[in-house]
C-alpha cells in the first residue's frame, strides 16, 4: 500500500512511525533515555518504564524534573524563582543531608534551627503555590537534578546567581550551584550571602 508522505521533523534528532495511517513523529529524549513501546507507540523514557509522567510535564503546582526509576514518583520544581535570600545561621552546623530525598528533612532542620524569618528554607517552607503547602529548598543532589534538567523548567535567573541548596557545607558555608556555567557549577557559600531559591516538592 501507499506509505503515505513523512512529516517534517521539528528539531534535530526526530524519529518518525508509522500510527497505521501517517507518519508521526517521535518527540526527542535526553541524553540516557530508553526508546520504550508504551501503548503500542514508541516514546523515550528515563528507564524504559512506561509513565505517565515526562520531564517537563505541567503536574502538581509545577514542572517534573526528575522521575524515579519506577516512573511512578519524582520530584516537580516551582516554576519561577522564590527570589533570593540568605540561607542563615551562619556559624551554627544544623546537621543536613545531601542526598537524594533529604531536602523536606533538611528544611524542616533548618526551620527549627534558625527562627530567622526569611531565610531560603523558610520561604519555601511557607510557599503557598498552585494550591500546594508542601515545598521545600532541595538538597544538594536534589538541586543538581534540577540543574541538568532546568532547559525543561525555565524561569531561571538568566546570570551569575547562585541557587542554594538545604545542605551545609559546614557552619560557616552551604552547598550551591550556578546554573548559567556549563561547568564546575557546584560550590559552596557563605550562609549570610544571599542567594537564588527555588521550592520543589514531591510525588
Amino acid at each position: 500500500g501507499p506509505i503515505g508522505n513523512l512529516t517534517p521533523g521539528d528539531e534535530i534528532g526526530n524519529m518518525l512511525f508509522w500510527d497505521g495511517v501517517k507518519w508521526v513523529n517521535v518527540p526527542n529524549g535526553m541524553d540516557g533515555d530508553i526508546l520504550t513501546f508504551c501503548g503500542g507507540k514508541p516514546k523515550w523514557t528515563r528507564h524504559g518504564i512506561c509513565s505517565p509522567f515526562y520531564i517537563g510535564q505541567f503536574y502538581q503546582g509545577g514542572i517534573v524534573f526528575y522521575i524515579d526509576s519506577t516512573g511512578e514518583h519524582g520530584l516537580i520544581a516551582a516554576p519561577i524563582d522564590q527570589g533570593t535570600a540568605p540561607w542563615g545561621c551562619e556559624g551554627t552546623l544544623v546537621g543536613t543531608q545531601r542526598g537524594y530525598g533529604t531536602g523536606a528533612q533538611n528544611t524542616i532542620a533548618i526551620e527549627t534551627v534558625c527562627t530567622t524569618a526569611g531565610t531560603a528554607a523558610d520561604i519555601c517552607a511557607n510557599l503557598v503555590l498552585n494550591g500546594y503547602d508542601d515545598w521545600y529548598l532541595p538538597s544538594a543532589v536534589e538541586l543538581h537534578l534540577l540543574y541538568v534538567n532546568q532547559d525543561h523548567v525555565g524561569g531561571f535567573y538568566n546570570g551569575e546567581r547562585h541557587y542554594y541548596s538545604s545542605s551545609e557545607y559546614d557552619n560557616m558555608d552551604a552547598l550551591d550551584e550556578v546554573f548559567i556555567w556549563p561547568w564546575d557549577s557546584r560550590h559552596n557559600t557563605r550562609k549570610a550571602e544571599l542567594g537564588g531559591v527555588r521550592a520543589i516538592r514531591s510525588f
